[in-house]
C-alpha cells in the first residue's frame, strides 16, 4: 500500500491518476503477454509503474 493515498494493486489505474494527480490514466495491460506500461510522474522525482494486469505497482525515487 502507498502510504500517502492508501491505493494498492486492488485499486484501478483511474484511481491513481486521480490521486496523484496524474497527467494521463496509467494504461494496464490485462492480455498475456508482458508489456511495460512505462513510468509515470507523480511529484517530487518519484514515479509509479505498473505490472501486467496491476501485479504490482512500484514507486520508484530519482536523486539527483
Amino acid at each position: 500500500m502507498l502510504e500517502h493515498s492508501g491505493l494498492n494493486c486492488e485499486n484501478a489505474p483511474y484511481e491513481f491518476a486521480q490521486a496523484y494527480q496524474m497527467k494521463r490514466v496509467p494504461k494496464i495491460n490485462y492480455d498475456d503477454r508482458y508489456s511495460g506500461s512505462g513510468c509515470y510522474d507523480i511529484g517530487g522525482e518519484e514515479y509509479l509503474s505498473f505490472g501486467n494486469r496491476m501485479e504490482y505497482v512500484m514507486l520508484s525515487k530519482y536523486w539527483n
